[in-house]
């Protein structure tokens, strides 16, 4: 059995609701406050080297997408057309405040969603493989139930993508920053 990884950098998170009546309006999810941020970062994020970093109001909850390269349908030069299946998938990140993820939504294409085998057990904290990660003490740093999620087996079809449903809590303000996303294959 072949196994795979494929990520994708934290900097491709894209929120599924960005504004309540448009771009940028006071109703939307985000907490537009005073910090000097350029115009629509409240909306868009503010992206760095390392990642996408949002905060929220309080009371929002906001989907965000991550589309992952997804591995060939059949393995290259086998002819057995054997179909890769998904194992499982994992963001890095870190919240502050009362954020925290509370649904994993991982899809092939529009043809079927994953049955999640691992349930969300710690969806807030520092799970982002930095230094200040101190949980799990080794590389790297992918905890079940935190920031790695397994799934119930499935041939790919079509490609992945990996949805993660934020819940920013009471705190305005909170926040969360993604640093990277993907997932593993196994072509059996």
């Amino acid at each position: 059995m072949a196994r795979t990884s494929s990520t994708i950098h934290g900097y491709t998170a894209v929120p599924q609701n960005v504004g309540g009546g448009g771009l940028g309006s006071a109703e939307g999810p985000f907490h537009v406050g005073s910090e000097a941020w350029n115009d629509y970062q409240d909306v868009v994020g503010y992206r760095e080297g390392f990642g996408v970093r949002f905060i929220g109001k309080a009371g929002s909850k906001v989907f965000f997408h991550f589309a992952v390269p997804t591995q060939p349908w059949y393995q290259p030069g086998t002819g057995s057309g054997t179909r890769t299946q998904l194992d499982q998938v994992f963001a890095m990140y870190r919240t502050t405040g009362t954020t925290r993820i509370t649904a994993v939504h991982v899809w092939d294409g529009a043809r079927a969603e994953f049955k999640l085998i691992s349930s969300i057990t710690q969806g807030q904290g520092v799970f982002d493989g930095s230094n200040d990660q101190t949980q799990p003490a080794n590389h790297p740093k992918l905890l079940e139930g935190a920031n790695l999620w397994r799934v119930q087996r499935e041939d790919i079809h079509y490609a992945v993508s990996i949805s993660l449903l934020v819940d920013f809590g009471s705190q305005d303000a909170s926040q969360i920053r993604f640093s990277m996303a993907g997932a593993d294959f196994v072509t059996p």
